[in-house]
């Protein structure tokens, strides 16, 4: 029972030794690793000394490159699968990605969003509603903004 209640209190003050800012001697043990075997913060990866660094990232970047490789292959070959509905999927977002969308219809398509009982349009942040983002209106107050400023800044001078 005494070794559970040391326990807890080297715990707590564990804590109230780290919130306060204070390092503890044993807080940057590694609990059955040699020292020298382990580089790396405290959370995250543990990358060993023996393999150097430079291997490391000529296997990531293989690694990556390879997978890159396979989905190119793969969605390059979609476009060559006897299937029409592969074909016709094929040329949807061929379409869609040669489509030039300007800023305004961006809005639309935000306003026209239901998710559940909410509507894009129906959103507000304070006095800010989606239609005050259109270009017209933002143009309209950044006028009427600026206006604002040069009427105030002759009652200062």
């Amino acid at each position: 029972m005494s070794s559970y209640r040391t326990a807890y209190e080297n715990y707590y003050k564990n804590i109230n030794n780290t919130s306060k800012g204070k390092k503890d001697k044993n807080n940057n043990k590694l609990m059955g690793k040699k020292a020298d075997n382990y580089l790396g913060p405290r959370y995250g990866n543990r990358i060993k000394n023996d393999e150097p660094f430079s291997n490391i990232i000529i296997k990531r970047v293989t690694r990556e490159l390879t997978g890159a490789t396979i989905l190119l292959f793969f969605f390059v070959g979609l476009k060559y699968v006897p299937s029409d509905q592969v074909r016709d999927m094929h040329t949807k977002c061929k379409q869609l990605l040669s489509h030039n969308s300007n800023y305004n219809e961006y809005i639309e398509a935000f306003n026209s969003v239901q998710i559940g009982n909410i509507k894009g349009k129906d959103l507000k942040v304070g006095n800010l509603t989606t239609e005050d983002l259109k270009i017209e209106n933002l143009k309209i107050k950044a006028q009427n903004f600026v206006e604002y400023l040069k009427n105030n800044n002759d009652d200062i001078s």
